[in-house]
């Protein structure tokens, strides 16, 4: 949604156009060559709203090192006349070396 509110590492963007003008360069390149390995996920649906919450591990390297990461994000979505709409992410994270 354009007025999505990401949480991250501390920070907030209060826009889709605040997000790509800034985290989300950081983001790509950071999973760009990560792997991913979903270990949970839990969604819960009530009217025109949808909730995920997501647990996940990802392996990158960082200055010719292994790094594990172990990541959760929670979405909430909302169904707008344009369909459905992510309106909040939140990720948080934590390396294990």
């Amino acid at each position: 949604a354009p007025d999505v509110l990401t949480l991250e590492t501390g920070g907030a963007e209060h826009s889709r156009q605040e997000y790509l003008s800034g985290h989300a360069r950081h983001d790509a390149e950071f999973l760009k060559s990560a792997g991913i390995t979903l270990k949970q996920r839990k969604a819960e649906a009530s009217g025109g709203m949808v909730w995920v919450g997501s647990e996940s591990e990802i392996r990158t390297e960082r200055n010719g090192k292994s790094l594990l990461v172990n990541s959760t994000e929670s979405a909430v979505l909302r169904n707008t006349s344009d369909g459905w709409r992510i309106v909040h992410l939140h990720w948080s994270s934590k390396s294990d070396r």
